[in-house]
């Protein structure tokens, strides 16, 4: 065997096979984590009317996505990544979530077909893209039968260009000052590419195209893998937010607030805008200030109860959104109760996440004792 293919090797294995170049866990990331989850879990089950907190909270999971990555990679020996290297890597990252992203397509599929919402033709044909995580590259059910799965598309293609991007990383050693120009060039672009499909397409779904298409989304991801760069190979050019860390702490969150206000009264002609591009500025900003870790507001959601939501967000994203539909379901059908009062919100959204937690711990379970089968075997 090579050289170049044991480093290879290296750098596709799993987070436990090479434990000397694996870093320390930066909590305060952990619970920004656990809090984007629950925006997107109290969105989902509220509805429109807090739409903000749910595309926010996607926002952070990409731009978070990519920093963690670089973080934990960086050390790890990697020379000119192959196809081969990348598409191992990539699948090494989700495979854990497969068999319950699969689950939840059949949870999906039999709430469609209880509904009759399609024909069989139709199911077939959104099995056949979702099942392999490829229908965000399709404008035709990019949200189909378990509509979270969308992320878990995107996330498939970002892991696959990952190893590229670190190698470039690596080899070129950008500054601080032309990593700051890289990322303003990706945001200016997605801008761009935002406004030229919204105005020159108008019967495009633009949903698809700035919140859903891996190449769009891609932009989120490489300015996370460059914040990540920043901090873990020249900590010291952010030396002015460590001397006043609980200042910007404070700060970016009131930005973060102001930012979900201008999403909530802004006009849907501006979705080209709103979904991805108006809130990438304040969740970079939030991860690279909450990676230091020492301010006041870290220290305040750094706890139990957000360290264990983060540990199990993955599980949880996924399995959400399908528990809001039938736990609602049951409880009109069973106690002709609907959800449009405050009270009956509230235990409507208490009943699901208990409900949730309980599928998420039962999953891992039996998770566990068929990895411990399989391996005794």
């Amino acid at each position: 065997m090579t050289e170049q293919q044991v480093k290879s090797r290296v750098y596709v294995a799993d987070h436990g096979e090479t434990l000397s170049t694996k870093r320390k866990m930066i909590l305060p990331l952990q619970a920004v984590r656990a809090i984007a989850c629950m925006m997107i879990f109290v969105y989902h089950g509220i509805g429109s009317r807090i739409q903000f907190a749910g595309v926010w909270g996607v926002s952070v999971f990409f731009v978070l996505s990519g920093f963690v990555l670089v973080y934990s990679y960086w050390d790890r020996p990697i020379i000119n990544p192959t196809i081969k290297d990348a598409a191992t890597f990539s699948w090494n990252k989700i495979k854990k979530l497969f068999p319950l992203h699969v689950i939840m397509l059949i949870v999906g599929l039999i709430r469609e077909l209880l509904q009759e919402q399609d024909t069989i033709v139709h199911y077939i044909m959104k099995l056949g893209l979702t099942i392999p995580l490829l229908q965000t590259w399709s404008p035709i059910g990019y949200q189909a039968l378990n509509s979270v799965d969308w992320y878990l598309s995107v996330t498939l293609f970002l892991y696959f260009v990952f190893p590229f991007i670190l190698n470039r990383l690596k080899k070129q050693s950008p500054n601080r000052n032309n990593v700051l120009l890289i990322i303003s060039s990706i945001y200016c672009t997605q801008i761009v590419v935002g406004a030229l499909f919204n105005y020159l397409l108008p019967n495009i779904n633009i949903k698809w195209i700035v919140y859903c298409f891996p190449l769009y989304r891609l932009g989120d991801f490489a300015i996370g893998c460059l914040l990540g760069y920043l901090f873990t190979v020249t900590p010291d050019n952010l030396s002015l937010l460590k001397k006043k860390s609980s200042m910007a702490e404070w700060l970016i969150v009131l930005l973060t607030i102001i930012s979900w206000t201008v999403y909530y009264f802004s006009n849907e002609s501006l979705q080209w805008l709103t979904y991805t591009c108006l809130f990438l500025p304040f969740s970079a900003g939030l991860i690279i200030i909450f990676a230091k870790g020492d301010g006041c507001v870290s220290r305040i959601i750094t706890n139990r109860l957000t360290l264990f939501l983060a540990g199990i967000s993955s599980y949880f994203f996924l399995i959400h959104r399908q528990m809001l539909y039938y736990v609602q379901a049951g409880i009109k059908k069973i106690f002709h109760i609907e959800t449009n009062t405050y009270l009956n919100l509230a235990i409507f959204l208490i009943i699901s996440f208990a409900l949730t937690l309980l599928a998420v711990a039962i999953y891992k379970m039996i998770d566990k004792w068929m990895h411990k089968k399989t391996v005794n075997s």
